[in-house]
């Protein structure tokens, strides 16, 4: 929270209980009485800066005839390992039960009967009912360890796309890259149709060439993400600056073009010549590329020149 103008009485407070370190999610408001002693008790004044880690109890207060204008940021949202968990383990599962019969197993028919809470033995009882069920209780679960251990190497392999299925939500979600007046004008944002004022004419749009110069507005602007058969790239260049306000964008690459993507990824933020792109037929390096400039994700080294009409 960075104070603006004015003055602002802040307390905060640490976790009620070591049940809510790090939530994952906003608590609701609590009474005074649920919140103990503060850890920390402050006035922000204009140019204060005070960050709070997640979970941290605030409790902010305007101070007697002095107005108070503060912004919060608040970041780094629903990235935990539990999120990543939460993609990687369906797809790992999956995989698992796809390459390994043992997975498709039938469970034993009767296994409701000595499963479940309402059939947890009791430890004090030794008749032969309870021990013959803590028996096939141990084999059960013993069977479920073995299982979730074999999905290690599932998991593994698994990883990469699960982080890419993060990286897809971060493209929905991400403020459009912000640029300087210099790189607009290497962008398809400064591309276009328009009225040229001394030529007295039409500045047609502009053209990549082969030795064009190319490479990513930014690292983190796209997401290239393997899905079905095919390969899409993710990006976040023509979101607005009003979240979620438009939907989710995606160019369908396809496997046959994804290495241009990949080498422009790995290189950046180095530039490469169009016609140098690792795909084996020139039109489709042109094609690509232009798919990319025309979406914002690219940018070239130099402005490009304008091609005019005759008066």
């Amino acid at each position: 929270m960075c104070q603006l103008e004015g003055s602002k009485h802040w307390r905060l407070y640490g976790p009620r209980e070591e049940g809510e370190r790090l939530p994952r999610f906003s608590s609701p408001n609590f009474d005074q009485d649920e919140v103990g002693e503060p850890i920390l008790d402050t006035v922000l004044h204009p140019g204060d800066l005070l960050y709070l880690p997640r979970g941290t109890i605030h409790q902010g207060n305007c101070l007697p005839e002095e107005h108070s204008l503060h912004i919060t940021i608040s970041c780094y949202q629903l990235n935990s390992w539990t999120d990543l968990l939460e993609k990687l383990l369906p797809a790992a599962l999956s995989g698992a039960s796809s390459d390994n019969a043992e997975f498709r197993e039938g469970l034993p028919r009767d296994y409701l009967s000595f499963m479940g809470v309402a059939h947890e033995p009791s430890e004090e009882a030794d008749s032969k009912e309870n021990v013959e069920k803590r028996q096939r209780r141990k084999k059960f679960l013993s069977k479920l360890r073995g299982l979730v251990g074999k999905l290690a190497t599932e998991i593994e392999e698994s990883a990469d796309a699960a982080c890419d299925q993060m990286g897809k939500r971060l493209m929905a979600e991400a403020l459009p890259p912000a640029l300087e007046l210099s790189e607009r004008a290497r962008t398809v944002a400064g591309d276009g149709e328009r009225w040229h004022a001394v030529k007295k004419t039409v500045v047609n749009r502009v053209e990549i060439d082969p030795d064009t110069h190319v490479r990513l507005i930014r690292a983190t602007a796209c997401r290239l993400v393997q899905e079905d058969d095919t390969v899409q790239l993710y990006y976040s260049t023509e979101n607005t600056r009003e979240f979620k306000e438009v939907e989710e964008q995606s160019l369908e690459v396809g496997v046959e073009l994804a290495p241009a993507v990949e080498h422009l990824i790995g290189s950046y933020p180095k530039w490469t010549k169009v016609e140098e792109l690792p795909v084996d037929e020139l039109e489709d390096r042109m094609k690509v590329v232009g798919d990319l400039w025309e979406r914002g994700i690219l940018m070239t080294s130099e402005p490009l020149e304008a091609h005019y009409d005759d008066p």
